[in-house]
C-alpha cells in the first residue's frame, strides 16, 4: 500500500459526512421506529359499559353510564370521557360530556366509574348515540360509539328472523 495514501477514515469529507449527515439520519429513523414499536407494544384496553335510565317521581330522567376495566392491571395517568349526542340531552347543542380523570384505576367491576347525565326527556324509540374514550399512560387509546335505544345497548338488541 501506497505510504502517501489516506484511509478512508482520515479524510475530512468522509469524517465529515458521517458525522453530520449519516448519524443523524441513522439516529432520526432510529428513534421513529423505536417510538412506534413501543406505541404499538401498548395493550389495548376495552371498558366494559352499563347504562340505567334513572326516572325520578319530580323531575327529569337521568341516564347515568357505568364504566370500568378488566385489564389484568392498574390503569394510570389517564382519562375517560363520555359523550352523549341526543337532542334529549340537557347539555348545550343536544349534547352532553363528562371526563373522569385518574391516577389510577383498579380493574374489575369494583372499582367501576359512574356517570350521570340529565335529560331533558326520555323516548324509548329515540336513538341516543354515546361515544366513549378511554386514554392512559401505558395503554392505546380507545375510542368506542354505541346508541342506547329503549332500555339497552342497540348493539345488545337482536333483530328477530324476518327483520
Amino acid at each position: 500500500m501506497n505510504t502517501t495514501q489516506k484511509y478512508w477514515y482520515q479524510d475530512g469529507g468522509n469524517v465529515f459526512a458521517i458525522v453530520f449527515v449519516v448519524i443523524p439520519i441513522t439516529a432520526f429513523f432510529g428513534l421513529a421506529f423505536y417510538s412506534k414499536w413501543q406505541e404499538d407494544s401498548k395493550p389495548q384496553v376495552v371498558p366494559m359499559a352499563t347504562g340505567q335510565l334513572q326516572q325520578s317521581l319530580i323531575g327529569n330522567p337521568t341516564f347515568v353510564v357505568t364504566l370500568w376495566h378488566q385489564h389484568p392491571g392498574n390503569l394510570r395517568n389517564g382519562a375517560l370521557s363520555v359523550k352523549v349526542d341526543s337532542e334529549m340531552a340537557r347539555g348545550t347543542g343536544g349534547s352532553d360530556f363528562q371526563i373522569h380523570s385518574f391516577e389510577l384505576w383498579e380493574p374489575n367491576k369494583d372499582h367501576a366509574v359512574s356517570l350521570a347525565f340529565p335529560l331533558k326527556s326520555f323516548d324509548s324509540n329515540i336513538e341516543m348515540p354515546i361515544t366513549f374514550q378511554l386514554t392512559g399512560k401505558d395503554i392505546k387509546p380507545f375510542i368506542f360509539k354505541d346508541v342506547w335505544l329503549g332500555n339497552s345497548w342497540k348493539s345488545n338488541q337482536k333483530l328477530s328472523p324476518g327483520q
